[in-house]
């Protein structure tokens, strides 16, 4: 589709969750100096065409960068088990993020 400002938008691909985290883990290194990799979790309902029983919850994963979007859907039983890995990737992706200068504060 086309995006907001008119530019053609990368389309969605949905992946198995291990390729989704390998593939997260290579956005953060293609943007670590400048850039950014946007997360989204959403909640759905399960479809019978993604092998899960209908009417049963999981998540959306996306994960966004301005030249790649993919995504994963994670069903509750996997998702502490995915979201302790992904916090793992983000933990060690995000080192080089500066620290907010803190301003002293003057007694008038």
């Amino acid at each position: 589709g086309w995006g907001r400002e008119g530019r053609r938008e990368a389309k969605m691909v949905v992946l198995e969750q291990d390729l989704f985290l390998d593939e997260v883990s290579r956005m953060y290194d293609s943007y670590r100096e400048s850039g950014s990799v946007t997360l989204t979790v959403k909640r759905v309902r399960a479809s019978e065409g993604r092998g899960q029983e209908p009417g049963s919850s999981q998540c959306l994963v996306r994960a966004r960068c301005p030249k790649q979007h993919i995504s994963t859907y994670v069903s509750r039983k996997e998702l502490a088990r995915f979201h302790a890995m992904l916090g793992n990737i983000m933990k060690v992706k995000m080192d080089g993020l500066k620290r907010k200068e803190r301003r002293k504060k003057t007694k008038s």
